[in-house]
């Protein structure tokens, strides 16, 4: 299940799931009325944690009850991710919840042997398959809406430009306009959609996506980014590969953030049964009290990844001379 709204509690989106949970109706549900699912006192220290995180800049995992459409209560676990606007204000959240006694498939219900990293599993994949999903409905259906649109309104501009019609100059503008502004709205869409989840990552595997990566983070900031992550071998498997992906993601995001660095350089490589990811700049170097309160900066999610799949993430600064990341992952063993 999962939902996006803003620091105080209230939300504005909820996807099929929740209000197939809830029995709610996507407008019922907005703002604070999805709070009368759950019990007061719940609800209570949930708003409190909510807005410690908001005041930490902090990933949220809690759990609290929530009322079934047929009226009987489930314990969700909850982990949500705080979200920025361009000048690194928080602006909200987006949150996945997972029924606490919903067995994943192929397990039975009282399976009770590493739950919570079983748990923990459940919430990344069910965030990339929502990821996956919103992507999917957003380039099948508002991408083709918004490119039939603009194919309707260059007819128009060519019908308007014919020597028997004698539009104004005012209608001509209009709809060159509005030509424009729909253009400008399938780039969003494809970016949106390319963040949520690269094609790059399906079709041509996780060296390339991290290539295009790297290229599309130096157009945006202008920091130098090199990357070598062409590895030889036997592909790198989808849990793995998403791991990667969103780590070095999540690196990148937090050089152009807090880093003041000129370049960046991210490799992959093999190494002992490893799969190892390392990400270096020549920033300032993060110190130790940032790496005490490393939720703020997104290298606690960094570490739960890389943790959930048996590996580690190491993270290490030096004063003037950068930060360091290196994640290594055990390669999957044949036919797991």
């Amino acid at each position: 299940m999962l939902w996006a709204g803003d620091v105080l509690g209230r939300r504005t989106r909820f996807n099929r799931r929740w209000l197939e949970f809830t029995g709610g109706t996507a407008l019922g549900e907005r703002g604070r009325g999805w709070q009368k699912h759950v019990p007061a006192d719940d609800l209570r220290r949930y708003l409190r944690e909510l807005r410690a995180a908001a005041g930490s800049r902090a990933p949220l995992r809690t759990s609290y009850r929530v009322a079934r459409s047929d009226g009987t209560s489930a314990l969700v676990l909850e982990e949500a991710r705080p979200r920025f606007d361009r000048r690194d204000h928080i602006t909200g959240f987006v949150g996945v919840c997972l029924e606490a006694d919903a067995p994943a498939p192929g397990r039975p219900a009282h399976a009770d042997s590493d739950e919570p990293r079983s748990l923990s599993n459940r919430l990344v994949e069910i965030r990339e398959e929502e990821r996956s999903s919103l992507a999917r409905e957003l380039h099948d259906e508002l991408g083709q809406v918004l490119t039939s649109t603009k194919l309707d309104l260059m007819w128009l501009c060519e019908q308007a430009r014919q020597p028997d019609t004698r539009p104004s100059v005012t209608l001509i503008n209009r709809l060159q306009s509005l030509a424009g502004l729909v253009e400008i709205a399938i780039a969003s869409v494809q970016r949106i959609t390319a963040d949520l989840r690269p094609a790059a990552l399906d079709h041509l595997g996780l060296g390339a996506a991290l290539e295009w990566e790297g290229t599309k983070f130096q157009a945006r900031t202008g920091i130098r980014c090199r990357v070598d992550a062409r590895i030889e071998g036997e592909p790198v498997d989808p849990a793995r590969a998403v791991a990667l992906f969103r780590i070095a993601q999540e690196s990148l995001t937090n050089v152009a953030r807090h880093a003041r660095a000129g370049a960046v350089r991210l490799s992959l490589r093999r190494v002992n049964g490893q799969i190892v990811l390392e990400v270096r700049d020549n920033g300032r170097g993060i110190t130790a009290q940032e790496m005490r309160a490393a939720r703020s900066t997104g290298l606690h999610g960094m570490r739960d990844r890389a943790r959930l799949l048996g590996g580690e993430c190491r993270i290490s600064g030096t004063p003037g001379r950068g930060t360091k990341v290196v994640v290594s992952i055990p390669v999957a063993a044949a036919g797991a």
